[in-house]
């Protein structure tokens, strides 16, 4: 990324979200919810990275269903405590 891309990162997550930062939503058949980065896909299970790095991972079969968020998991107002 060049540096007006990345200001922008910072002091607009939401304005651009850059492939494979996506936040997911998924549900599991038992009511369970997991969001994060799904950084890989087979057909036995979902991987995914939560905002503090933790991995979880899913199976497949336990999936009720998988959305895909509108919103970054980089919390607005991020670089308000940045000094220049």
């Amino acid at each position: 990324m060049q540096r007006d891309q990345i200001t922008e990162a910072i002091l607009r997550p939401n304005a651009t979200i850059s492939q494979g930062f996506q936040t997911a939503l998924v549900t599991t058949k038992v009511g369970g919810t997991h969001v994060g980065f799904v950084t890989s896909r087979n057909s036995d299970e979902i991987t995914m990275h939560d905002m503090t790095g933790k991995i979880s991972k899913v199976a497949v079969s336990n999936v009720k269903s998988e959305d895909h968020l509108p919103t970054s998991m980089m919390p607005p107002g991020l670089a308000n405590s940045l000094s220049l």
